[in-house]
């Protein structure tokens, strides 16, 4: 689920970063179908994970953007946009009936990071042409966050929403991921940085919105000061988060790492399961017990789905859609 890598081989530590990111996504998609956001144990959880997970995978593509190549990854994504849209959209037309024009318009739940990544390759060439270019990224999400729009038609909420931390990797997320590991206290400050995270989503109360970046904050409050100073708190929060979790990615197992590198068709295929699972397969068990069905279905879904097969799929269905951009 990343850019082509550009001047490195590819570092086994980032594919374990992205394979408990990708993990956090399938945990997480589990856990909205099946506890939601109103339990004190689930909102919690959701609220950490969604402040991490798809920034830092961002983040990480923006690090790795060959801008040599901009116009191929593009196209790329594009293409297997396209592909799993219409994949999706008959999909639940199948399973769940009804009307699906408003999927014309909208990419269909998970698949608006492959349109978002495939529009941050086509116009980051020409913004980082621009000295501020990071300051405005910021400004534009600050803007969609409090203009009263409806943020969802083309992922125009979510695509300028989460551009600071795309831009922020292709700047200095090398640089930054490598000072992580030059100080022996970083490790302290990261851990801090997590706990005090996990703190705040247990007692702030948030709407799941901001952190899905489709949200009028001024919906909410009054103030558009106070609007700013929450889309700027939720800008930070998952940047110190992203870097903490870098830096002490080097304790995860290593079947995380055969993760990452199949973190495309994880994302790609766990929307099927999810939804299957969420249809027909019913579970009413304490928060706790329900806690370890989601783990242990998004653990068997992200073992099942790293298989080369799933990669091959994608492939065959994604290259005669470049062929037509070509």
């Amino acid at each position: 689920m990343s850019t082509q890598m550009h001047k490195i081989g590819r570092n086994s530590n980032i594919d374990k970063i992205k394979g408990l990111l990708i993990f956090l996504v399938v945990f997480g998609h589990f856990l909205e179908k099946y506890m939601g956001w109103h339990g004190d144990l689930s909102s919690s959880l959701l609220k950490f994970i969604y402040a991490i997970h798809m920034p830092a995978f961002i983040f990480i593509s923006g690090m790795f953007f060959n801008i040599e190549k901009w116009k191929e990854s593009s196209y790329r994504y594009f293409s297997i946009f396209l592909a799993f849209q219409f994949l999706y959209i008959i999909f639940d037309y199948i399973v769940n009936g009804g009307d699906v024009s408003r999927w014309l318009s909208t990419p269909y739940w998970i698949m608006w990071f492959m349109f978002t990544l495939s529009i941050y390759c086509l116009i980051t060439p020409i913004l980082i042409r621009q000295k501020q270019v990071l300051f405005i990224s910021v400004c534009l999400a600050i803007y969609i966050g409090l203009v009263e729009t409806d943020n969802y038609p083309y992922s125009i909420g979510r695509t300028l929403s989460f551009l600071p931390f795309f831009i922020l990797g292709v700047l200095y997320g090398k640089k930054i991921y490598s000072a992580l590991f030059e100080k022996w206290y970083a490790v302290i400050i990261s851990i801090a940085v997590l706990i005090a995270l996990g703190i705040a989503s247990y007692f702030i109360d948030m709407q799941p919105s901001w952190l899905f970046g489709v949200a009028n904050i001024n919906d909410y409050y009054d103030s558009v000061v106070f609007g700013i100073f929450i889309k700027i708190s939720l800008l930070a929060t998952s940047i110190l988060s992203i870097l903490s979790v870098m830096r002490l990615s080097k304790v995860l197992p290593s079947f995380f790492e055969i993760f990452g590198k199949r973190s495309l068709s994880i994302y790609l295929f766990h929307g099927f399961v999810v939804i299957l699972s969420s249809k027909y397969v019913y579970f009413s068990q304490p928060d706790c017990l329900m806690l370890i069905v989601c783990f242990v279905l998004s653990l068997a879904t992200c073992i099942i789905l790293k298989e080369q097969f799933f990669g091959r799929v994608i492939a065959r269905l994604s290259k005669p859609i470049m062929k037509i951009f070509k």
